[in-house]
């Protein structure tokens, strides 16, 4: 299970007005490029082993090591391309500096490649990138955040 799969479950505990369960946030492309692009990066990332082990291998036509290091590089132009789309934009802008509630320290810009990296990579909470840039956790700036992941998955797609 992955962030999506218990925003959907959360979603399906909620009644609209007319008694129906809510909508999850994400549309199923949305997921399903959440999803690739984590895919694409841990396999990406777990590659990067897998060469080290090849350069010390000698002999044989080699054949395998090409084929292997054309799909790694075609990879890596895949997440490539995928984070041009993220761009660098803002998903959480900081209005005016003050303290946050708790007492720490001062709320910083949350980029839109660092919320789709938290969530999609690392598997975090909305909660939680909040609270690692010193924003409190409160329900207006989690429904700020959604948006926001939605435009760059939207992006990722290819849309807007």
């Amino acid at each position: 299970m992955d962030i999506f799969d218990d925003l959907d479950r959360r979603a399906a505990k909620l009644k609209d007005a007319d008694g129906r369960p809510s909508q999850s946030p994400f549309t199923k492309g949305q997921v399903n490029i959440a999803r690739l692009y984590r895919d694409l990066v841990e396999r990406h990332d777990a590659g990067g082993m897998k060469l080290a082990s090849l350069e010390g291998r000698t002999g044989g036509s080699g054949s395998a090591g090409r084929d292997f290091m054309d799909a790694y590089v075609a990879e890596g132009r895949a997440i490539q391309r995928l984070r041009e789309a993220i761009g660098g934009g803002v998903a959480l802008e900081v209005r005016r500096v003050r303290r946050s509630a708790r007492g720490g320290e001062c709320a910083r810009l949350i980029h839109d490649r660092v919320l789709v990296d938290a969530i999609c990579l690392h598997g975090k909470s909305f909660r939680d990138v909040l609270d690692e840039h010193g924003w409190s956790d409160a329900g207006p700036n989690i429904k700020a955040l959604i948006p926001a992941l939605s435009a760059a998955l939207d992006r990722m797609q290819g849309y807007g």
